[in-house]
C-alpha cells in the first residue's frame, strides 16, 4: 500500500494472558473493534501493546494477526522498538516480510545515547527496509528527547517519513515541523495535543485512548479535515476525562486492559511485573467510561 500518514493510528494494546501469552482471538476482537471505530491507521507493539515484554515470536505473530485484519484497507506501522540496533533492524525486515505499510522506532531506553549514535541508530534500521521509517520520541519513559536539529538531519535519509511526538511540548512539535522536510510528517504522540498537532501542521496522532474510544478519537481529526473546529475542539474536550484516566495504574496499559474488559474487549492482564488496578481505580474508571457512554 503506497499511503500518505494521516490520522489516527491506534497505538494497539497487545491481549495476554497472566502468563504473558498472546490471546489470539481477543487480538481479533480489538482489531475488528477499533477498525469498525474509523481509525486510520494501526500500530502494534507500541509502548501501551508491551513490546518490552513480549518475546520475539509473540511480536511477530500480533503483527501477522494486524495485518490480516487490516486487509489492506487501512496501513499498519508495526512497532520495531528494541534496545538494540540488531534488534530493530530484524523487526524492520520481519516488517517488510510480513506486509506490514511502514515501522515505527521508539528511541532505545536506559542507555544514554549521543546524537551521533541515535543518528546511527535510525540511519542503520532505515537501510535495512524498504518501508517507511517513523520513529518515536517519549523522553518521559526512555530519557531521551530527540532532539529538533537531529530530527532535521533524520529527515534527510529517503525513507524516514515521520515522527511521533511524545514530549507533550508544543514547543517541539512546532519545532519538528519547521525543521523538517515537507514530505516529513509529525504524529501527536499525547493524545491531549491531537488537535493541537493538527493545528500547528501536523498530520495526526499515534494514540492509545483509540484503543477504547476509537470513534471519538478519529472524530477529532474527521471534524478538523472537514473543516470543522468547533466540533473537533468539542471532540478533543471530550476525550479529556479519559485521557487523564491513564494515570490509573503504575502505567497507562493497566487502564487500558481494564478499560477495555469493561467494554467487553477481553484483553486480559498487562505483563508482570505490571499489575491491574484497585478497586478504588477501577470505580473511577467505570465513572469515566459511563459518562462517555461506553
Amino acid at each position: 500500500m503506497d499511503f500518505t500518514p494521516k490520522g489516527v493510528i491506534t497505538a494497539l494494546i497487545t491481549p495476554t494472558d497472566k502468563a504473558g501469552n498472546l490471546k489470539e482471538a481477543s487480538a481479533r476482537k480489538l482489531l475488528q473493534y477499533v477498525i469498525e471505530g474509523g481509525v486510520h491507521g494501526l500500530f502494534p507493539l507500541s509502548t501501551n501493546g508491551e513490546f518490552y515484554a513480549l518475546d520475539f515470536h509473540t511480536k511477530i505473530r500480533m503483527s501477522e494477526i494486524t495485518v490480516e485484519e487490516a486487509g489492506g484497507r487501512i496501513p499498519v506501522y508495526m512497532g520495531a522498538a528494541s534496545n538494540t540496533t540488531r534488534e530493530s533492524v530484524e523487526l524492520a525486515k520481519a516488517a517488510e516480510k510480513l506486509g506490514a505499510d511502514a515501522v515505527t522506532v521508539l528511541t532505545p531506553s536506559f542507555i544514554k545515547l549521543n546524537d551521533n549514535e541515535l543518528y546511527n541508530h535510525y540511519a542503520r534500521i532505515a537501510a535495512a527496509t524498504n518501508l517507511p521509517v517513523f520513529m518515536h520520541s517519549f523522553p518521559a519513559r526512555t530519557g531521551i528527547l530527540i532532539s529538533p536539529h537531529l530530527v532535521s538531519r533524520l529527515s534527510e535519509i529517503d525513507n524516514i517519513r515521520g515522527i511521533k511526538d511524545g514530549s507533550g511540548n508544543l514547543d517541539i512539535t512546532e519545532q519538528y515541523i519547521r525543521c523538517s522536510r515537507d514530505n516529513f510528517s509529525v504524529l501527536a504522540g499525547n493524545d491531549m495535543l491531537i488537535l493541537a498537532t493538527l493545528v500547528y501542521g501536523g498530520v495526526g496522532a499515534m494514540s492509545a485512548s483509540a484503543n477504547i474510544a476509537p470513534r471519538l478519537v478519529s472524530s477529532i481529526y474527521d471534524h478538523y479535515v472537514a473543516g470543522d473546529l468547533e466540533k473537533a475542539r468539542e471532540a478533543q474536550s471530550t476525550l479529556g476525562p479519559l485521557r487523564r484516566a491513564f494515570s490509573l495504574g503504575s502505567i497507562p496499559v493497566a487502564m487500558l486492559k481494564e478499560a477495555a474488559a469493561l467494554i467487553d474487549l477481553d484483553s486480559g492482564s498487562p505483563v508482570a511485573p505490571v499489575e491491574g488496578l484497585t478497586d478504588d481505580e477501577r470505580r473511577k474508571l467505570k465513572e469515566v467510561l459511563k459518562a462517555l457512554g461506553l
